[in-house]
Formats: structure tokens, C-alpha cells, sequence
């Protein structure tokens, strides 16, 4: 999604691109609201700072032709197809990896705070643009999570940010992976 926290590094101090070669995408429905000039500027001057920071990271790919939208469903890459997890921003979006029998779910930011959040879903934050609608999908994605036993990525969660989710008698737990550090042969 196009909040500040996961789009400013896109682009240096002068406003050019880190990344001039990447191909920048995101959901059809972030990017109607974030990059909408109308919207932004029909808000009071004190809440157009998140439009104009996802205007602005965005908007030297758009200059070079290297932005483009997506659709909920939509492959982006081979086994990697995005899904709608819409609430805390109007097109927030996640990504299921599919590798053979393997699956990730890359959640972005459909848990903020593990420890209130798994714990009560129903918690809100915020920076939430609909909180009843990102409610309803931390619900609906933890207990999908639980009930395919699939890999879980979130931008919030703790070190390594992979794990997988389980439900207890207080809610819901994590369960990271185990991280090691890579053994390397001696020479």
C-alpha cells in the first residue's frame, strides 16, 4: 500500500528514483485514492501529508513509464498473486507465494501491533482509512492463516517477520520461524 512508512525509500532527497530500473506496482485501489490530485487537495492542508509523500515516491516511475496498477487476483510475477486485504487503505493488498506445496502470505500491514491485535482482532488503529473493513479482513486473513497452516510475512511483526499463525484460548499466537544464521563452509 501507498502509506509513507512503505513508499519514501522509493525516492532520494532530491525526489529521483532509488530504484530506476524497478518496475513499480501497486493495487488499483491505492493508487486511485493516494495518487488522486482532487482528493488530496480537497482535505484541509494539515491531512494531505500522506498524499503528497505517496504522490511524490511514486511519481518519478509514473514520469518513466514504470508504474503500473493491479487488480486483486492478478499474477504479478509467476506464483505470486495478489489478494484484496482492503481496509487500512482503500486498495490495501497482500500477496500469496505459491512454490509447489508451499504457500506465503506477505500481509503488509493487516497486523500492526502483534501483541493487541492477535489478541483482539477487533482493534483498530489509526491510520486504519476504513477500521470496521480492516477489522472484518484481520479476521477473515488470521483465520485463514490458522485454517491452511500457511507461511505468514508481515511488515510488523517480529524479527525474522516469517512465522506461522495459531489460534489459542487467548486468541492468536506467532509462531516465528526458527532463524539461524548461514553456515558457511571453511576453506
Amino acid at each position: 500500500h501507498l502509506h509513507p512508512d512503505h513508499v519514501c525509500g522509493l525516492v532520494d532527497e532530491n525526489g529521483e528514483a532509488v530504484y530506476p530500473n524497478a518496475e513499480l506496482r501497486a493495487s488499483e485501489g491505492d493508487a486511485d485514492f493516494w495518487l488522486d490530485e482532487e482528493r488530496s487537495q480537497a482535505l484541509p492542508e494539515e491531512e494531505r501529508a500522506f498524499f503528497t509523500m505517496a504522490q511524490e515516491a511514486v511519481a518519478p516511475y509514473q514520469e518513466a513509464g514504470r508504474f503500473s496498477p493491479f487488480a486483486p487476483g492478478d499474477e504479478l510475477l509467476m506464483g505470486i498473486v495478489a489478494r484484496d486485504t482492503h481496509g487500512h487503505t482503500p486498495g490495501h493488498a497482500s500477496f500469496m507465494l505459491n512454490s509447489g506445496d508451499d504457500a506465503m502470505l506477505v500481509w503488509g500491514d493487516v497486523v500492526h501491533s502483534y501483541g493487541v491485535q492477535f489478541a483482539d482482532p477487533s482493534v483498530a488503529i489509526e491510520f486504519d482509512s476504513d477500521p470496521e473493513q480492516a477489522v472484518h479482513t484481520r479476521e477473515a486473513v488470521l483465520e485463514r492463516a490458522v485454517d491452511e497452516k500457511h507461511w505468514v510475512a508481515g511488515a510488523h511483526m517480529p524479527f525474522p517477520g516469517i512465522g506461522h499463525i495459531v489460534e489459542d484460548e487467548e486468541g492468536y499466537r506467532w509462531l516465528p520461524i526458527e532463524f539461524a544464521p548461514i553456515a558457511r563452509d571453511s576453506e
